[in-house]
C-alpha cells in the first residue's frame, strides 16, 4: 500500500516540476502498473470483532470495501486518461493524486462508514490492500 502512495507522490513531483512532458510515457506506464497492482489485490477489513447481531451486515461491509477498490481504479483510469492527453491539465491530475493520497486509496471513507454501523464494543477498524 505504501509503495502505491510513493509512486503517486513521484508522479505528482514530476508534474509539479514541469518535467512531465519528456517523460509522459513513463508516467503513463507507472499509472498502469499502479492500476494493475490494485486490480490484482483486494481490500480486506481486518481486526474487527463483530457481535452475533452484526453478522448479517458482513456482505454489506464487503460491498463497501469492493466499492472503495473500484473507486480507486476509476480514479487511476481518469489519471491515466489525463496524462495521455496532448495538453495535460496538471491541476486536474494533481487533484486526482491528492484525493487518492488523502483518502488512502479510498480506504478512510470505507473504514469510517463501517465504523458507524459496526458494534460499539471494543473493536478496531482498518482496511488494507492485500494480495488475492
Amino acid at each position: 500500500m505504501r509503495g502505491i502512495i510513493i509512486k503517486l507522490e513521484q508522479i505528482q513531483k514530476k508534474l509539479d516540476n514541469g518535467t512531465y512532458m519528456n517523460q509522459k510515457d513513463k508516467l503513463i506506464k507507472k499509472v498502469e502498473s499502479i492500476e494493475s497492482e490494485v486490480r490484482n489485490k483486494t481490500y480486506t477489513h481486518r481486526e474487527v470483532r463483530y457481535d452475533n447481531d452484526v453478522q448479517a451486515h458482513l456482505p454489506v461491509y464487503r460491498a463497501w470495501i469492493r466499492a472503495g477498490k473500484y473507486k480507486t481504479l476509476s480514479d487511476l483510469y481518469e489519471l491515466k486518461h489525463e496524462l495521455s492527453k496532448e495538453e495535460i491539465n496538471v491541476l486536474r491530475a494533481n487533484a486526482i493524486i491528492n484525493k487518492l493520497i488523502s483518502t488512502n486509496l479510498h480506504q478512510k471513507k470505507v473504514t469510517a462508514t463501517i465504523r458507524t454501523f459496526a458494534s460499539r464494543a471494543k473493536s478496531k477498524h482498518g482496511t488494507t490492500l492485500t494480495a488475492r
